[in-house]
């Protein structure tokens, strides 16, 4: 493992010696915060590097425009490229190569990636962030063993299906994703990757669904909600612009937890109601309405005294935590410092109860 070398630049042939074979033994290789590293050249056509390498990853390392993939060890197992400048066509030319591979993580390349999913029918975990635009050649049907997929920040996203089924690759009419257990996914690349509009992909077998930067709510994403018979947990996270959930989540009778992060448009739960099997439901960053709709009772219009005077004590802690270091900044003071004078605790105090007056009354008239 390399970290912050600053004084490598080049990597030259001369390094690598005259034997067929170069690191033997090497099983592991891991590059970050190589920020003078340029290039790492070819070591010769008749030449393997490291023929035994089973995980590499290369990280922080901007300047980093090339690497020996062509004579590179094609048994790697484990790959993760972040923060570097290398060439998107030869990742896309190494990764058909990898046919051993089991876990995948792609962040910030600029060009399109070429998956071969054909080639990549090990993978178990694929992992893709802040790319310009992915490619996923054949279709991702061919990822049979894939369990976990992880899809963000990605601008453009093709998956063609192939035109000619195969006896190891299902008709277009019929594509399912068995194995797939966990997805983490944006609004964007959810649609262009999964064609939910056109209902293309079934999940049977998925237990923890993630969605973010949904900008809103379609009939087509809760259709493919209602196919999901062993989904346990469900989170909607940075939905900024979502203003409801969907009306059918209490037909999802195997959710455990639903979780709620930093949707602040959403002011309550669906009509409907939640599943019964339901254990957990987590809010963080979310309306404080929302969050003090689900401090209620069963059956009533509002807590009574001790659940009201419960929710003012909890309203006044966060706003302490949250809203006094906001004015506390205005105020030029050091929001580790607490201390004020008695004109600006008072200015405090009264925009406290003011702020607190607004929840209930936003309350009580929903």
């Amino acid at each position: 493992m390399l970290n912050y070398v600053p004084s490598i630049t080049h990597v030259s042939s001369e390094v690598y010696g005259t034997s067929e074979a170069i690191f033997r033994s090497l099983e592991a290789l891991s590059f970050k915060q190589m920020d003078g590293w340029v290039d790492c050249e070819e070591a010769g056509d008749a030449v393997v590097i490291a023929p035994k390498l089973q995980k590499l990853k290369i990280s922080s390392c901007l300047s980093l425009r090339r690497i020996p993939f062509r004579t590179l060890g094609a048994d790697v197992t484990e790959l993760r490229l972040s923060g570097s400048g290398l060439c998107a066509d030869e990742i896309s030319s190494y990764l058909q190569r990898l046919t051993a591979l089991t876990h995948l993580y792609l962040e910030g390349t600029y060009k399109t990636i070429t998956l071969p999913c054909r080639n990549l029918r090990s993978l178990v975990s694929l992992q893709i962030r802040s790319c310009k635009e992915v490619l996923f050649k054949g279709g991702p049907l061919y990822l049979k063993n894939l369990k976990n997929l992880s899809v963000r920040k990605v601008q453009k996203i093709t998956a063609p299906l192939d035109e000619e089924p195969s006896c190891d690759h299902p008709t277009q009419s019929n594509p399912v994703l068995n194995s797939l257990t966990h997805l983490d996914i944006d609004g964007l690349s959810l649609s262009q990757l999964l064609n939910l509009d056109n209902m293309r992909y079934k999940i049977p077998v998925l237990q923890t669904l993630k969605l973010s930067h949904l900008p809103k709510l379609t009939a087509s994403l809760e259709m493919f909600l209602e196919q999901f018979t062993m989904l346990q947990q469900l989170e909607f996270h940075l939905c900024g612009e979502l203003t409801r959930l969907p009306s059918n989540l209490a037909s999802i009778l195997s959710l455990k937890k639903l979780s709620l992060s930093h949707c602040p448009q959403i002011h309550s739960l669906p009509l409907n109601g939640l599943p019964g099997s339901l254990k957990e439901l987590q809010i963080e960053g979310c309306s404080q309405m929302l969050e003090a709709r689900c401090l209620k009772e069963p059956g009533e219009d509002w807590p009574k005294k001790e659940k009201m005077d419960e929710w003012r004590q909890s309203k006044r802690k966060e706003w302490w935590l949250g809203k006094r270091k906001e004015m506390l900044k205005c105020l030029k003071k050091n929001v580790e410092d607490m201390t004020l004078n008695n004109e600006e605790e008072e200015l405090i105090r009264r925009k406290e109860e003011e702020w607190l007056k607004k929840e209930q009354h936003e309350l009580l008239m929903n």
